[in-house]
């Protein structure tokens, strides 16, 4: 939808600079998480392994019981650009 509205060079820009803000703050947390929980290393290491696991099984369940019909916004933008189309037309007319 972002797309629809702004030029390949904003979005894509966007889309970039979100990933290098997820990516360093992933490292950041990943990096003081183990110095800020007390004690020793095997906690953290083990906590992130069972997230793994838990986020995991969450996205293959809600892939195995997803509809395999188009989704919301498919249908969505869909009807966006059914309805630029026809004004396109209709303004070819006067």
């Amino acid at each position: 939808v972002m797309a629809m509205r702004h030029s390949r060079f904003v979005t894509w820009s966007g889309a970039v600079a979100a990933l290098v803000v997820m990516t360093v703050l992933s490292t950041a947390v990943g990096h003081v998480a183990p110095l800020i929980i007390p004690g020793s290393r095997i906690y953290t290491h083990y906590a992130a392994a069972g997230l793994f696991l838990l986020f995991g099984v969450r996205m293959l369940r809600e892939g195995f019981h997803a509809d395999s019909g188009a989704s919301d916004e498919l249908e969505e933008v869909e009807l966006e650009l059914a309805k630029k189309q026809e004004q396109g037309e209709d303004g070819e007319d006067e």
